[in-house]
């Protein structure tokens, strides 16, 4: 892992402090001089085991060997804070910022999370249009970096996440383990 450097997008959310404690945990306290994490709320994530810095987007540069985890995004709860164009439009923006950051450093691979929303509610169909514009902004993304990596020749993998429980769960009633009473 030491040889490695670490750049999370999002490192402030859930998945990238999850991700932080994650490799802290595996790997100790020495890990933390290799992890990049990039927030736009936060100067310095908060941690049990202490502080970590946490960079700006535009403060990223010349990061040699990295793999970055790409969690950046605008989430569903915030949708109904946006219209269709300003919630795509601030999606966008992450993107681009997201394609400068790899333009400038050595990214060797990515990880991308995805949902399980760009299904269509009880299908195994994609989301074709912008009904649901989230799921519709996530495709969007996949296809964006699926193209971006290869031409890039950076390896990808992209995950669809599914939430099995509250508010955002993306298959009501196929899911063994759910809340059929989320609120």
């Amino acid at each position: 892992m030491e040889s490695k450097n670490v750049i999370i997008t999002g490192a402030s959310g859930w998945l990238g402090m999850e991700l932080i404690a994650f490799l802290q945990g595996q790997f100790g306290d020495s890990v933390l001089k290799n992890i990049y994490p990039i927030s736009h709320s936060a100067s310095e994530i908060n941690f049990g085991f202490g502080r970590v810095k946490s960079y700006k987007f535009d403060e990223m540069k010349d990061i040699e060997n990295a793999i970055l985890y790409h969690f950046a995004f605008i989430t569903k709860d915030k949708v109904a804070n946006f219209n269709d164009e300003n919630y795509i439009n601030a999606n966008l923006e992450i993107r681009n910022k997201v394609e400068s950051l790899i333009e400038k450093n050595d990214i060797k691979s990515m990880f991308y999370a995805s949902s399980g929303a760009v299904y269509q509610r009880g299908t195994h169909d994609l989301v074709s249009n912008k009904s649901d514009i989230y799921a519709y902004c996530k495709l969007l993304d996949e296809e964006f970096f699926k193209n971006f990596c290869v031409k890039k020749d950076i390896k990808l993998l992209t995950a669809r996440i599914f939430s099995l429980i509250g508010k955002f769960i993306n298959k009501n009633g196929v899911f063994a383990l759910q809340n059929d009473r989320a609120s």
